[in-house]
C-alpha cells in the first residue's frame, strides 16, 4: 500500500492505460440491454459507506441514439477491463455474478486483443501519465481508503463517469440470476471490511471523519452550499432558442471564466442550465465532457457564520476544494452580491477579494450572472476582477423563439399541476400570440423590472394555476383570461384589451384593435 491507495489499484490503473492504448483508435459501438438496471448501482465515498442502503438517482449520460463510444467512454471501459484482467478482490466479486472479462469482450467484438497486447510501452506510459495517473489524486481526495472495491463503486457512479460500465453490467446480467441489491451489498460490505481494518491502524482518521478537523471540504460538504446543475433532471431543454449564446459561452469557458449580462427575466440562469443540459446530453466538445457546474448560494455561505473569521474559513475551504477539482465550474447568480459579502467593519476582505487570487492564477473557473447596470457599478472599474472574464450579453428573445419557449414549457406545467393544456395548434397560436403581444415593451409596467421570456411564462404558468384552483382537468379560455387579468406587470388597460381580444378570437367576432387607451371606452368584465 502507498498512502491511502492499495497496490492493486496502482496495478489496475497501469493496466487501464494498456487497454486504452489498444482501443483508443478502434471504432467501438455498444448495443444496450433492453432493460437497464443502472439506477440500482451505488457510488458513494467510503466515509459514508456505513449507510449501505443509500441509493442515488442516477441519470444516464450515455447517448441512447448514438451507441458509438467516445474517448471518455473508452477510458471508463479501459478501467473496467483492467479491473477484470488483473488480480484483485473486485474481480472476484464480479465473478460471483458471472461478470467476467470474456463476457465483457463479447459485448465488444470489435476490440482487437492483439493491438492491446502489442501496444508499445512508450504509448502506454503516455496515456497513463495523461489520463490515469491523475486519477490517483482524484480517488484519494474522495476516499479515505482507495481499494479495488472503492474504484469500482466510483466507476459505476454516473455522477462522475460515463455510464458505459453500468450499461455493460446491465446487459451481461440481463439473462442471469442477478440481484442488483446483492451486487451493491457485496461491494459496499467488502469495502467496509477493508476500511474498518484500515481504521484500526489509523485511529486518528476517526477524529477527522467526525469533526472534519482538517477543514478541507469534500464533495458532500460542497453540496451543502449549492447544487450541481449537471446532476439536475431536465424534462426539456431549459434554454430553448439560445443555441448561439450557449455556443459563445462554452467557447469562453474552455479557457476562461464568464459573466452573463442582461436584464432580469431574459434567462441568464436558464442559459447556464442549458449548458448543464448540453453536458448531460454530451453535446459539447470533448474537453468539456467531464465538466460539472456547481451553483453556489452566496447568502448560504454567510448564513450561520457566527464567529469572526468563520466566513473566511468557509470560503477558503470552498476555493481550495474547487482548485483541487478542475472539472467543476462555480456558478454565482447575482454575482454583484460578492462585493462586500462577508466583510465586517474591522476586516477588508470580502468574498470578491478572496476570489481574485484564485481567478488571477487560473486556479478556479466560474460563471457569473448580473445585470448590465450592476456590472458597470461593481466590476467595470475593477480591472483585476474584470480581465479574468469574458462576457456574453442576453437580450429578449424574438417572437418566434418565444412561441417555441411557450410551447416547450407546457409539458413542465402539466406535470407540475396535473392539468392538461388541451388546445389544438391553431388555438395555441392564438393564445401565444395574445400573450406575447400583451407582454411586449409598450405594455409592461416598470419596464426595467421584468423581461421576456420570464414575464410571458409567468402568465402561462398562472393559467395552469387558475385551472387547478378551479378544479379543472384542462386549462380553458377563462383560465387564460384570469391569468392575464391578474398580471400586475401589464398595464390594467392593456390587460382588459387583451382579454377582450382573446375572447374575440375564440368566438370568431371582430378583434379589438390595440388603440390608444381611452378610459371611458373600457367596460370592466365581471369576476368569475
Amino acid at each position: 500500500m502507498k498512502g491511502k491507495m492499495t497496490s492493486e489499484v496502482y496495478d489496475i490503473l497501469r493496466e487501464a492505460a494498456r487497454w486504452y492504448a489498444g482501443i483508443v483508435n478502434q471504432p467501438l459501438s455498444f448495443e444496450k440491454a433492453g432493460m437497464s438496471s443502472k439506477a440500482s448501482l451505488l457510488g458513494v465515498p467510503l466515509d459514508i459507506l456505513n449507510s449501505s442502503n443509500s441509493h442515488s438517482n442516477l441519470n444516464s449520460d450515455f447517448d441512447e441514439k448514438n451507441n458509438s463510444l467516445n474517448q471518455v467512454d473508452k477510458r471508463s471501459l479501459s478501467l473496467f477491463l483492467a479491473v477484470l484482467s488483473t488480480d484483485n478482490d473486485a474481480k472476484e466479486l464480479f465473478g460471483d455474478f458471472n461478470i467476467t472479462l470474456e463476457k465483457v469482450l463479447e459485448c465488444f467484438p470489435d476490440i482487437d486483443r492483439y493491438s492491446v497486447l502489442e501496444a508499445d510501452e512508450e504509448t502506454i506510459e503516455s496515456y497513463y501519465s495523461k489520463y490515469f495517473e491523475p486519477m490517483e489524486y482524484l480517488f484519494t481526495s474522495h476516499y479515505y481508503l482507495v481499494c479495488a472495491e472503492a474504484l469500482v463503486i466510483d466507476l459505476l457512479n454516473l455522477e462522475r463517469n460515463s455510464s458505459i460500465v453500468s450499461e455493460v453490467v446491465s446487459k451481461i446480467s440481463k439473462d442471469s440470476l442477478f440481484s442488483s441489491n446483492l451486487l451493491e451489498c457485496h461491494f459496499v460490505n467488502q469495502a467496509n471490511i477493508k476500511f474498518n481494518k484500515y481504521l484500526k491502524v489509523h485511529p486518528e482518521l476517526l477524529k477527522s471523519r467526525e469533526g472534519n478537523a482538517n477543514g478541507v471540504m469534500n464533495k458532500a460538504s460542497l453540496k451543502d452550499y449549492g447544487v450541481y446543475l449537471t446532476d439536475k433532471h431536465f424534462m426539456m431543454n431549459p434554454a430553448i432558442g439560445r443555441e448561439k449564446e450557449i455556443d459563445q459561452a462554452i467557447v469562453s469557458l474552455i479557457t476562461r471564466s464568464l459573466i452573463l449580462l442582461g436584464p432580469a427575466g431574459v434567462g441568464k440562469t436558464a442559459l447556464v442550465e442549458g449548458i448543464a443540459y448540453r453536458i448531460q446530453k454530451r453535446d459539447v466538445p470533448e474537453c468539456f465532457l467531464d465538466k460539472k457546474i456547481l451553483m453556489i448560494n452566496t447568502f448560504k455561505l454567510i448564513a450561520d457564520a457566527k464567529y469572526r473569521g468563520e466566513f473566511e474559513e468557509r470560503v477558503e475551504s470552498l476555493l481550495k476544494a474547487m482548485k483541487e477539482d478542475q472539472n467543476t465550474i462555480l456558478f454565482l447568480d447575482e454575482i454583484h452580491t460578492v462585493k462586500g459579502a462577508g466583510a465586517s467593519s474591522s476586516a477588508g476582505l470580502d468574498f470578491m477579494n478572496m476570489l481574485k487570487p484564485y481567478l488571477s492564477r487560473g486556479d478556479i473557473q466560474m460563471i457569473g450572472a448580473t445585470t448590465t447596470e450592476e456590472y458597470q457599478k461593481y466590476f467595470a472599474m475593477d480591472d483585476a476582477f474584470r480581465r479574468r472574464f469574458d462576457t456574453v450579453t442576453l437580450k429578449e428573445p424574438e417572437n418566434d423563439i418565444l412561441y417555441s419557449i411557450l410551447n416547450g414549457s407546457i409539458s413542465r406545467y402539466e406535470e407540475l399541476t396535473g392539468v392538461e393544456f388541451a388546445f389544438n395548434s391553431d388555438e395555441k397560436m392564438k393564445i401565444f400570440d395574445t400573450l406575447i403581444q400583451g407582454t411586449d415593451k409598450k405594455g409592461r409596467v416598470n419596464d426595467d423590472m421584468q423581461y421576456n421570456p420570464h414575464l410571458v411564462l409567468s402568465v402561462l404558468e398562472k393559467s395552469f394555476a387558475f385551472a387547478s384552483f378551479h378544479g379543472h382537468d384542462q386549462v380553458d379560455l377563462e383560465d387564460v383570461c384570469d391569468a392575464i387579468s391578474s398580471c400586475e406587470r401589464i398595464y390594467e388597460s392593456r390587460r382588459e384589451r387583451l382579454v377582450s381580444r382573446l375572447r374575440g378570437k375564440f368566438s370568431n367576432t371582430v378583434e379589438v384593435e390595440d388603440k390608444p387607451y381611452v378610459k371611458s371606452n373600457i367596460i370592466s368584465f365581471p369576476q368569475r
